[in-house]
């Protein structure tokens, strides 16, 4: 199976997409691939948006895309680590490089939002309504395609995949709230 195969059967049907993906064609140049077109692509799409593609702007552009590229990358791995962690944990096996070769397939949709943007600039070129619409289908299914990921890899149920991709977020925002508790407790002291 070829990876024009792969990437029609990840666009038709991605269930049986990611499956074919793990069993034929598992590839980390792949996965890397579509993470880095997908990452393009969400820059892609937000500068015909905002109209920032002036001379001027490309090297802030092109820092801020390997910005964006390294601080994703590292999420990448941050969320494969913890996904993992919490279904060990839940005594759930499954490999971690499945699950870390999926989520990176898991940012296919994203490749979709250029053609999203153009057709928003084309239909309402001041109001950017559509587009924001095709960001949030893009983004549900590509949340989609990592509770998908989970389910192949570890066997379990969307639902429980569910719980398990909130977790770290939930984490970050109790670490958030406690340590904006204490800032302001600290401050408050200061004063006292």
């Amino acid at each position: 199976m070829n990876q024009t195969e792969l990437l029609y059967d990840l666009f038709s049907d991605p269930q049986e997409g990611m499956k074919n993906y793990l069993e034929y064609g598992k590839s980390f140049l792949f996965s890397l691939a579509i993470f880095l077109m997908g990452i393009l692509s969400q820059t892609i799409s937000s500068l015909i948006i905002n109209g920032s593609l002036s001379q001027g702007a490309v090297p802030i552009v092109v820092f801020g895309l390997f910005t964006k590229i390294f601080i994703y990358f590292l999420f990448w791995i941050f969320l494969a680590s913890i996904y993992h962690f919490i279904c060990s944990y839940k005594k759930y096996d499954g490999n971690i490089l499945n699950l870390f070769l999926l989520l990176g397939v898991s940012f296919l949709p994203y490749l979709l939002l250029p053609s999203g943007a153009i057709i928003s600039e084309v239909i309402t070129p001041n109001n950017n309504f559509i587009y924001y619409i095709m960001y949030i289908i893009t983004f549900i299914w590509s949340t989609r395609l990592q509770l998908q990921s989970m389910n192949i890899v570890y066997n379990i149920p969307i639902s429980k995949s569910l719980w398990i991709f909130f977790t770290p977020f939930l984490i970050f925002v109790v670490f958030f709230i406690l340590l904006t508790t204490f800032f302001i407790v600290s401050i408050i002291s200061l004063f006292l």
